[in-house]
């Protein structure tokens, strides 16, 4: 499906709904050529109705009803869809619709029936005379079912509440987010009329809880144009959103723009080329900002050249209110199909996303993602059922508080503008939260949210996780004593080489990314005049040191901050202990100086972690940090002075470290 027409169909479906005319003459030859070019066109809706036109005049007709059941399944009227399948299947369909049963199978997936789902896929790829391609697609989404009945058996605890009436409508509302005590979304139900055509233009909302929304003043939304998707800077000065128009030969084109939000009378500025990039879309704009490296960034959804394929999530640095030229985030996350709707949380820095090629349960699912180093990211995980379900679920975002937020979705229990299809609602969901009812709230990171499903059938559902006896929560000190003690790796000479300060401005976490980037490096400089064979073990061995230990290190020390906050709330009073290492390069004095620099880094990621959610209590010393710099005098390992072994090697690495050894 080409890019701009998958926004125009997927977010302005109403826009679909009304691009169709009725067939002079009323033939039922001429409602199904009407039909064949609405397909070809890919105007599902239009097609839809030319064929439901067409069956009424004659019912008899296989070949209608098995275009009709695909026309219905692209206008996402999945039960109808079904029964139309039903009634034109015969063991020879295959010879006048080739893809007949393929798409019969995405149809069932779109429903939740994934063993039936299975069974038309496996079919399909019996049959010969298809496209190679196709035959791959039926093989990637036989895959998707099979993992959409493993994650079914595990569900997410989790309330989902479908908004009232002053949200949602039969209309579409999407785009979500909430700012403060506002909340803002976007809608396509505004109508105007000009010589007895109507035309309906997305406009950007905000209201107060439990309070009827109304469109944002201050000529934000423009007329004749499609004003949606916002997102607020960190430190709330500019809202960014998009402005879109309808194409002549139809379809639509977004460009993001930014305002003062705090002015009497804000003037609109359209980001630089380097984001809007001429005949291209782009869309999505979100605004993140890493609380460790105290960087903000735009997060945005484009089709242009250098994705991996249909629309990509690309990335611009924001320094001093310019931008970076866009970099797109790479194969972890963006694929050949759709990756769409990204939103970035400030304070657990991760970056959640829909996409419809990654596995999932059909349709578009939410997944969330981490940084794996300062240039790329972790694989994507499915954050599970009934946050996604088989129908599209997209714009998702997550409040402050860590377990509340908000998705768009056309799942059961959606208000419906045709009888049967039709259109994106606003939903709320509600997580456990992380600590006991009877406990305060804090806000901390939700490092694991299981994958599952559970079908979602009112408007309103609570999930429960069925036949599965509550685990035993550990304690803050039987917690601490399984991760004790904390291996914080550095490279050679880091931070700030070549001086004898005891004291640095990095933190940890900037050290770690820099470091972790050069683990290619290591494995080539330490496996180099190494026969084939040795660099075969010397390369796992190098490896498994940065994966388990340098990686595994700062994992663990992100869930030791989540400890902390939990104690320090309940009014815990904590001292660190932390020492530092070396290796031998350098003199005892030099390497003192050293590790008291690594300290400190360590410590300075403790006071920037979550937005500097720890350093009140390092303020009131409630929260003590406790140096015992030992240099490299307590070094367990004596290596080779050559520098492959001395820097490169195993053995030199593991000594280039901190340690926090004791928290009580």
């Amino acid at each position: 499906m080409k890019p701009i027409f998958f926004l125009y169909r997927l977010f302005f479906c109403l826009i679909l709904f009304l691009s169709w005319n009725a067939v002079n003459g009323q033939s039922l030859r001429a409602y199904e050529k009407a039909s064949d070019e609405a397909m070809t066109q890919q105007n599902y809706f239009a097609a839809y109705s030319y064929l439901k036109e067409a069956i009424e005049i004659d019912t008899s007709l296989v070949r209608l009803k098995a275009k009709f059941a695909k026309a219905a399944y692209h206008w996402q009227a999945y039960e109808e869809a079904e029964i139309y399948f039903q009634q034109a299947f015969s063991k020879d369909i295959h010879k006048t619709f080739p893809t007949f049963e393929y798409n019969w199978g995405l149809n069932s997936m779109a429903l939740g029936n994934y063993e039936k789902a299975m069974t038309h896929f496996k079919a399909f790829s019996k049959k010969g005379g298809t496209p190679q391609a196709i035959r791959k697609k039926a093989k990637n989404k036989l895959n998707a079912c099979e993992y959409a009945l493993k994650i079914k058996k595990k569900p997410v605890k989790a309330t989902i509440t479908h908004l009232d009436k002053n949200i949602n409508s039969p209309y579409s509302e999407f785009a979500p987010i909430q700012n403060g005590d506002d909340f803002y979304y976007s809608a396509l139900k505004f109508k105007k009329e000009r010589k007895g055509k109507k035309t309906y233009y997305t406009r950007i909302l905000s209201a107060k809880e439990g309070k009827k929304a109304k469109p944002v003043r201050g000529n934000l939304n423009q007329k004749e144009l499609h004003n949606a998707h916002t997102s607020f800077s960190q430190d709330g000065q500019w809202l960014y959103f998009t402005r879109c128009e309808t194409l002549k030969e139809g379809g639509i084109r977004c460009k993001i723009y930014r305002r003062k939000w705090q002015e009497k009378r804000p003037k609109d500025e359209l980001l630089p080329a380097m984001i809007n990039l001429e005949g291209t879309t782009t869309t999505h704009p979100s605004i993140g900002f890493d609380s460790l490296t105290k960087e903000e960034f735009l997060f945005f959804a484009s089709d242009r050249k250098g994705g991996k394929g249909g629309l990509d999530i690309w990335q611009s640095t924001i320094k001093n209110g310019q931008f970076t030229n866009p970099k797109n985030l790479g194969r972890a996350i963006n694929t050949k199909g759709n990756e769409i709707t990204p939103f970035f949380d400030n304070q657990f820095l991760k970056l959640y996303f829909s996409s419809d090629e990654h596995l999932g349960l059909g349709g578009y699912d939410v997944f969330f993602t981490k940084r794996k180093n300062k240039t790329q990211w972790q694989k994507p995980k499915n954050i599970g059922f009934p946050l996604n379900s088989s129908y599209n679920d997209i714009y998702f975002s997550m409040n402050k508080n860590g377990y509340t937020g908000y998705f768009s979705s056309n799942r059961v229990g959606a208000f419906l503008l045709t009888k049967s299809a039709c259109c994106n609602d606003i939903f709320k969901f509600e997580l456990p939260k992380p600590i006991p009812p009877e406990q305060p709230v804090i806000e901390i990171p939700i490092d694991t949210i299981p994958l599952a499903e559970v079908p979602v059938d009112t408007i309103s559902t609570r999930v429960e996780v069925p036949n599965e006896q509550p685990k035993e929560e550990l304690t803050f000190d039987e917690e601490l004593s399984k991760m004790l003690p904390i291996a914080l790796y550095f490279d050679n000479d880091q931070p700030n080489p070549r001086t004898t300060q005891t004291t640095t401005k990095f933190a940890y976490n900037e050290t770690y990314y820099k470091y972790y980037d050069r683990r290619d490096l290591f494995v080539k400089k330490f496996t180099n005049p190494l026969s084939a064979t040795q660099k075969i073990n010397a390369e796992i061995k190098v490896n498994d040191f940065f994966t388990n230990e340098v990686k595994g290190g700062f994992d663990k020390l992100e869930r030791l901050y989540a400890l902390l906050i939990i104690e320090l709330q309940k009014g815990r009073v904590i001292e660190i202990y932390i020492k530092g290492y070396t290796s031998q390069l350098a003199s005892g004095t030099y390497n003192i100086n050293l590790s008291k620099r690594r300290i400190v880094s360590v410590k300075n990621y403790l006071n920037n972690v979550g937005a500097g959610a720890l350093q009140s209590f390092i303020d009131a010393k409630q929260l003590k940090i406790i140096e015992v710099p030992f240099g490299e005098a307590q070094s367990k390992e004596k290596v080779k002075m050559d520098r492959r072994s001395s820097v490169y090697s195993v053995e030199a690495s593991s000594e280039r470290r901190v340690e926090i050894i004791e928290v009580k």
